[in-house]
């Protein structure tokens, strides 16, 4: 008997540990994971691409739709964002309107036919009470097998490139 409460403690022990995780490593708008699993759980571990991401005019949203407006934004982006991605891979609220992805394992065509596929289907996500609105985005991706915390800046570097013209990918090699 004492074995079996011995057991039962500790798997109730595990579940809080596990819902304190997910509490402390979800972002609370969009339900994703936050910067603070990336900081934590994610720089050191070695992957295929990091994808920024960042909702093309979002400052513009916010000024004339309303701060409930662009919240709606983040939340469907995410909601898209993380629908698109496969299980094993990571999509993060970065900050703000950014979002990151990491990608374990894909080729650059599947990753290039994915930003693809992402930025035609921003496009169609409308904002409740504002139908007018036409969300874009904007991506930049860092591919080559590295650490994801070595790959964050050049995922940045060609984010920069395609804000430049707003709504495509750019995708730098290693």
């Amino acid at each position: 008997m004492d074995t079996t409460d011995a057991k039962l403690q500790n798997l109730a022990q595990q579940k809080k540990i596990s819902e304190f995780e997910e509490e402390i490593y979800t972002d609370s708008l969009s339900k994703i994971h936050n910067r603070r699993f990336l900081d934590e759980k994610l720089v050191y571990l070695p992957c295929k691409a990091v994808v920024m991401g960042d909702i093309d005019l979002f400052k513009e949203i916010n000024d004339t739709a309303g701060h409930q407006a662009g919240d709606e934004a983040i939340q469907k982006d995410a909601g898209l964002l993380e629908q698109t991605v496969r299980k094993e891979d990571v999509v993060i609220r970065y900050g703000g309107d950014e979002f990151m992805m990491v990608f374990f394992d894909i080729s650059r065509e599947d990753l290039e036919h994915k930003l693809s596929y992402l930025n035609s289907q921003v496009k169609s996500i409308r904002i409740d009470n504002r139908p007018e609105l036409c969300l874009t985005m904007s991506f930049g991706g860092a591919y080559g097998t590295e650490l994801v915390s070595n790959l964050i800046g050049t995922a940045d570097k060609a984010l920069y490139e395609s804000k430049k013209t707003r709504d495509t990918y750019t995708v730098i090699g290693l």
